[in-house]
């Protein structure tokens, strides 16, 4: 759950003022002698009109524009799907169910100057302001696809809207659901007029059934609340703060005075119908949180209407307690419900009962003698073991509309923490919209954080929180406090370009990914399918794979290696995919091709491991051989190829490798070592990529698979033509053949992807021998491999977990759960601390109370441009609130939607007089575009002539 309430940004501020009987309605200068205004308020503690509009990706002038109502209730959602451990995102099986009051934001906003300066449409302030987009527009936002309804039922709205929610939970419309309400009053300093016989109070304060009460004060507020079935949420291993037993929902009808007044009968039929669709009585209820909203004649209906339901049960007398919010918050309009139900769910969580405010003298009007009801004056204890585990909420709509619910302890049904087994990646991944943001999000896990498993914080912290651009990781130092390692990175607007590079023969060795395995059972199991294909294919056994087992010789054996080692790139390729890192391209060195081509779709699993059985099998057959890797361009190398020696891989501007007979190739490396060439032999048993190749061609093309006509999407680029395959069918049984004799171009195969500054180069294999080429070819991209070599001393999953946070840090949205041999337990981690910024009329009042709009000019936007620059700058500035961030950037950088390409069309004709092609700037809704697209519209000749007239 999430709120903001007067006095209370947060639930736990809420509770602290509860239970210490605060009252959070100010005082202040009236700035009036008459004698019927009243100068109290019940306001929000900031300023209404703050809003973090970048981090929703909305535009300072849509922010402007829009109602603050609408702004607070998506921060509020925000933060309680948050406090649920959702991500926001596609929730396809989301609902949400809520309502706020009537714009009092949009009188002032069309006497503004922001009218002027944005010139809306009615369109724009209707979207904007009305009611009827505050649900759709936060569903929009946080990609909430279930069913999402406007509830509009008065002071009642918001507790209806719970009601709702269970309803839709209850029939399966979705399978969780946000409901609750938003009022802001604005401004919110403003005083009230009380006359008499009216529902606003004669004293600035609301005291529910007191002697003194003479009605309410309005207030501000916010809140929603998550639900979800019971038994999904224990399921699921949620933190469940109260159970919902039941819900009712009718109207008074006209059972009563007048419109606006209350019927104690459709009181009465609303909370016995609750009680029956909790399955409970009036004997289960530790208290009630009531309506009170401080009147003369409805504080004793409703206080008469519960009395006779616990009489009638037969409770002594002074054991269920009656409360009423309102004397702590004034009445909060559509939130004023969500304030009673978080409450009700906070006595529940905490097992304590808040006291009632300002009970010196109840309303004579109210007979307590013998009541089962009572006013708590202090807080009292709620003892675990009390058998009376439940509170009844209720709100009451001017007209009539009554809301219910009822409320129960979760213990029967709370998930047990299973105790935690096996390896897990410790991060605790920390992401901000902003670097401002970023440091204080790590602050606030540093100073809340304490104490507090490892294992459950690194859990909630990958599953529950939604990536976003600035990142870092952090984790537990010796005292168990949270530390940041590394920096802060800026993770970009875009996804990195990824790639995956499998590595050829050589990288293979005894024990490679045998750790990964025993500790990750998700790696294992992709590997053992793989690993079952080719023994029911060939039975060729490579069970060695899982537990290490083997001898050198073998693995190093040509008809062992080369199964080997593609059914571990494979296996490690489905597993990055599985934790949502896609590739864009592959690149395969020398037999790294063939996991390549099964990653990109063009062979199955079966056909390459297969494949590369027979081909290491024809391989073995042939003579022994040997390779030199040579510091030397391909031109340097020309002079030392012969019939004995081939080229074998271009792998940079000076690095290749050279193979050949043995002795031939030991002959070249002691001529270059006297010629101070940098060359080092391989350790290799054949002389692959040249002429000893020559005798298992015709047997290797028969053999070799034919490609399927897939596309995934996945761009093959090729080590063979050293460029990207135009379809994958090109990898025909003639290219397999070819493949094996020719050198490898490694370098050209590189240099043929598309040259982007965030790049992600995957080492898809054991060891960084791929890695260390493309660092030297590519510099600015970023390396990261998967699998230890054969010399290092970190363990394959200690290099696993490091290529997981290194991945995340450079923008790689992961699902960690792949890596997990275990699941979590989720625990309550910080909010994300929104960056607010005033947004709306005037300036924000620091120190002082009015947050109408000063005395200065507005800006003058001038509708006569000098040059067409200009009037690119100025339209584009009246429509986005900024000016161009850059001649290339569009509209969706700028957080504008589809919407502000028909606004720059309509600025443009207002100003300039001219039409521009609607279609034409949606294709390039950039400054660029729009400079275009007036030219087109002859623009330039309209500023000459307005430029004449003003001479």
């Amino acid at each position: 759950m999430s709120c903001r309430f007067p006095g209370a940004d947060d639930p736990d501020e809420y509770w602290h003022n509860l239970l210490n009987g605060v009252e959070s309605i100010v005082e202040f200068d009236p700035g009036s002698d008459d004698q019927q205004s009243v100068s109290f308020a019940a306001p929000l503690s900031d300023n209404v009109l703050a809003f973090d509009a970048a981090f929703f990706g909305i535009s300072p002038r849509d922010a402007a524009l829009m109602d603050p109502q609408h702004r607070i209730f998506l921060e509020c959602a925000w933060h309680a799907l948050e406090s649920a451990g959702i991500q926001p995102g596609q929730l396809v099986d989301t609902g949400l169910f809520g309502g706020c009051s009537s714009s009092a934001y949009l009188p002032y906003l069309m006497t503004s100057e922001l009218i002027d300066k944005y010139r809306p449409s009615a369109f724009d302030l209707q979207i904007a302001n009305d009611k009827d987009y505050l649900v759709s527009r936060t569903a929009w936002h946080l990609g909430l696809e279930g069913p999402v309804m406007g509830i509009q039922a008065a002071c009642a709205t918001s507790l209806v809207a719970v009601a709702e929610a269970v309803e839709a939970l209850r029939a399966g419309r979705c399978r969780q659901a946000l409901a609750g309400g938003c009022t802001i009053r604005y401004p919110q300093y403003a005083p009230y007029q009380a006359q008499e016989g009216m529902i606003y109070s004669h004293n600035g304060h609301c005291m529910p059934f007191t002697a003194g009460a003479s009605g309410t004060i309005f207030g501000s507020g916010a809140a929603l609340v998550v639900l979800k079935p019971a038994i999904d949420a224990a399921r699921d291993g949620d933190h469940i703060l109260a159970i919902i037993k039941g819900c009712a929902v009718n109207n008074d009808g006209a059972r009563k005075v007048g419109f606006t007044t209350t019927s104690a009968d459709g009181q009465r039929r609303l909370v016995n119908r609750a009680l029956a669709d909790a399955a409970l009585t009036a004997a289960d209820l530790r208290a009630f949180e009531a309506h009170g909203t401080g009147t003369a004649a409805g504080d004793p209906i409703e206080f008469g209407v519960l009395d006779a339901i616990t009489s009638s049960a037969g409770l002594s007398p002074d054991c269920c307690a009656l409360g009423a919010v309102k004397a702590n918050l004034g009445h909060l309009e559509t939130s004023a419900g969500m304030a009673g139900l978080i409450k009700a769910v906070l006595q529940i969580q905490h097992g304590w009962i808040a006291p009632q405010l300002h009970m010196t003298a109840v309303n004579p009007s109210i007979d307590t003698e013998s009541s089962p009801l009572y006013f708590p004056l202090t807080a009292e204890v709620w003892p675990a073991k009390d058998p009376r585990s439940a509170i009844g909420v209720s709100a009451f709509g001017i007209g009539g509309t009554n809301a219910h619910i009822i409320l129960a302890r979760p213990d029967m049904i709370e998930a047990r923490e299973p105790a935690p087994s096996g390896t897990y990646p410790a991060a605790i991944p920390i992401s901000a919209q902003s670097m401002g943001a970023c440091h204080r999000l790590i602050r606030s896990y540093q100073q809340s954080l304490t104490k507090i498993s490892p294992r459950a914080l690194a859990w909630s912290a990958q599953s529950t929180r939604k990536p976003l651009r600035y990142r870092a990781i952090m984790a537990l130092d010796d005292s168990g406090r949270p530390q940041i390692t590394g920096q802060i990175t800026d993770a970009g607007k875009r996804r990195p370009q990824v790639v995956f590079l499998f590595p050829g023969q050589g990288s293979q060795f005894v024990g490679m990914s045998a750790a990964l395995a025993r500790s990750t059972p998700a790696f294992a199991t992709i590997l053992q399918v793989l690993i079952h294909e080719l023994k029911e294919a060939t039975e060729i056994d490579l069970s060695f794979l899982l537990d290490g087992r083997g001898t050198a010789a073998g693995i190093t054996n040509t008809s062992m290696a080369q199964p080997a080692l593609t059914a571990v790139e494979i296996a490690m390729a489905r597993f990055l995919m599985q934790h949502g890192i896609m590739p864009d391209a592959v690149i395969g060195h020398s037999l790294g091709e063939i996991a390549a081509a099964c990653i990109s779709g063009s062979l199955t699993s079966k056909q390459a491991l297969v494949f590369a059985a027979q081909r290491g099998d024809l391989m073995s057959a042939l003579d022994s051989g040997a390779m030199l890797a040579v510091n030397m361009s391909e031109d340097d190398c020309a002079p030392w190829l012969s019939d004995e020696i081939s080229l074998a891989a271009v792998n940079g501007p000076d690095a290749c490798v050279l193979s050949g007979t043995s002795v031939a190739i030991q002959r070249v490396q002691t001529e270059m070592s006297g010629q101070q060439t940098r060359c080092r032999e391989l350790s290799v048993s054949h002389a692959f990529h040249s002429a000893m190749m020559t005798p298992i061609l015709a047997p290797l093309t028969a053999v070799a698979p034919a490609a399927k006509a897939h596309s995934s999407g996945i761009r093959f680029h090729s080590t063979l033509y050293g460029t990207k395959l135009n379809a994958l069918t090109e990898l025909t049984p003639r290219y397999w053949s070819r493949h094996a004799r020719e050198p490898v171009r490694f370098l050209e195969a590189v240099n043929s992807l598309p040259t982007r500054h965030n790049t992600l180069f995957i080492e898809v294999g054991p060891g960084a021998t791929l890695s260390a080429l493309v660092k030297a070819i590519r510099p600015e991209g970023t390396t990261i491999r998967t699998l230890g070599g054969i010399k290092d001393r970190s363990s394959d999953t200690e290099i696993w977990h490091s290529a997981l946070q290194s991945l995340w840090l450079a923008g790689i949205n992961l699902n960690w759960h792949p890596s997990w041999a275990q699941a979590g337990v989720r625990v309550q981690l910080p909010h994300y601390p929104f960056e607010r910024q005033h947004h709306g009329p005037g300036t924000p009042a620091f120190g002082g109370h009015s947050e109408q709009a000063d005395d200065r000019e507005p800006p003058l936007f001038t509708s006569h441009y000098a040059t067409l620059d200009e009037a690119v700058t100025g339209i584009w500035e009246r429509t986005t609130g900024m000016t161009p961030s850059g001649i290339h950037n569009s509209l969706l950088d700028e957080s504008c939607d589809s919407l502000a390409v028909i606004q720059l069309a309509v600025l443009a004709e207002q100003t300039l007089g001219v039409k521009i092609s609607v279609s034409d700037l949606m294709n390039d809704p950039t400054p660029f575009g729009l400079s275009t697209c007036l030219t087109a519209a002859g623009a330039d000749k309209a500023i000459q002539q307005q430029t004449a007239k003003e001479i």
